[in-house]
């Protein structure tokens, strides 16, 4: 493995992502260091694009600027909403899909794919709005096209792209089909959610009654 592979991996994973963004998940291994250099991966993006951030607008947040290492801080709680979700949703893709594949390719899938949701979807995205914007302007359409234009490219872009790629790398891990490994993904947060919901509403009204 290279260093930059190694060490520097915010550049070397971004640009594999960006260049095979579903075939991406055919490197992916179900080991747990693989799973250590996704975590890698996704803390070293959230420290560059926050140190982006800081270096082009330099008002600082009265909040959090008084709280030790807040950005280290902050770093490790979306690691950790990423290894929650990777959490949540690997019984159900074990359950539907009959896998055996353990815990750390499920946590890796979600780790890369949390960086590139953060950090490589987003500048697209506003390429693309960016883009349809001054096509609009140029052709003098109204509001109306304008919305229908950005509906037509935008949700399916959103669509293949935020859900496509988890779904092909959860496939990949899982050996099934995307949809297979969509519809327990859909599930993963459905069913919790659901529960809580139940859960909440009988406190509620057995809190009610008393």
């Amino acid at each position: 493995m290279s260093f930059g592979s190694r060490y520097i991996l915010i550049y070397a994973t971004t640009r594999d992502i960006l260049l095979q963004p579903f075939e991406f998940g055919d490197r992916i291994t179900d080991s747990p260091e693989e799973t250590k250099l996704a975590a890698k991966y996704l803390g070293e993006g959230f420290l560059f694009f926050y140190s982006l951030l800081k270096l082009f607008d330099p008002i600082n947040d009265s909040k959090v600027a008084g709280i030790p290492f807040a950005d280290e801080v902050l770093a490790l709680a979306i690691v950790a909403s990423a290894i929650m979700a990777g959490l949540v949703a690997h019984p159900f893709e074990k359950l539907i899909t009959s896998s055996s594949a353990s815990i750390y390719g499920t946590l890796t899938c979600f780790l890369y794919w949390s960086g590139f949701s953060l950090f490589i979807i987003p500048p697209i995205f506003a390429g693309v709005i960016m883009g349809m914007d001054a096509f609009t302007a140029y052709l003098n359409a109204g509001k109306n096209f304008q919305f229908f234009s950005f509906m037509l490219i935008g949700v399916p872009f959103m669509f293949v792209y935020y859900m496509g790629t988890i779904c092909s790398w959860l496939a990949k891990v899982h050996d099934t089909e995307p949809v297979i490994a969509g519809i327990a993904l859909i599930a993963a947060y459905i069913v919790p959610v659901g529960i809580v919901s139940l859960v909440g509403y009988a406190a509620q009204s057995l809190w009610a009654l008393l």
